[in-house]
């Protein structure tokens, strides 16, 4: 019976993906039967989404923004770093960011290696010109390591491109202290 449910909304989602591209999609969780056939309460509609789905083609396109970013990042491409980055760009630290890509230009300099992966990476659709992309980032340089710290990206399509535009060491529901 849930096996039916399931595949039921997969379906109607993606019908709704197909029949609106480019579009994000919110699928609400309907109540679904306990496999174990025990009394389950039903869920409490509160009228919130549960869950932000973003069309594919969007999804994929930041997939592969980020994936650039952290490619670049890895293989101390500083051009292709920085041009990940939109001219609006704001630092977290609220400085320039001709100051900011300056620190930034130093520090690759510095670095003989740096190892940049990517986990758990999940995609909201704000609009169709704007994404904000959570993950957990594992960083690695010489003998320092940072695992787990969880970033988030605001990613802006411009010229068809998606830049980032904010960048802070937050997860889904986080405040940035900003």
């Amino acid at each position: 019976m849930s096996a039916l449910l399931g595949a039921g909304l997969m379906y109607a989602a993606l019908e709704a993906v197909r029949s609106s591209p480019g579009r994000s999609v919110t699928i609400v969780a309907a109540e679904r039967a306990a496999v174990s056939r025990r009394p389950v309460a039903p869920l409490e509609r509160t009228g919130e989404a549960i869950a932000s789905v973003p069309a594919p083609d969007l999804d994929s396109e930041a997939r592969n923004a980020v994936e650039n970013w952290r490619s670049a990042w890895s293989g101390r491409d500083i051009e292709r770093y920085l041009a990940s980055y939109s001219e609006d760009f704001v630092p977290p630290n609220g400085g320039s960011r001709d100051a900011w890509a300056e620190a930034r230009r130093k520090n690759f300099a510095r670095r003989s290696d740096i190892a940049v992966d990517v986990r758990g990476l999940t995609v909201d659709a704000e609009s169709d010109d704007r994404l904000k992309v959570y993950f957990q980032q594992d960083y690695a340089s010489g003998a320092y390591r940072e695992t787990g710290q969880w970033k988030t990206l605001v990613l802006q399509r411009e010229d068809g491109a998606w830049l980032i535009v904010s960048e802070t060491q937050t997860g889904p529901g986080q405040s940035s202290g900003n």
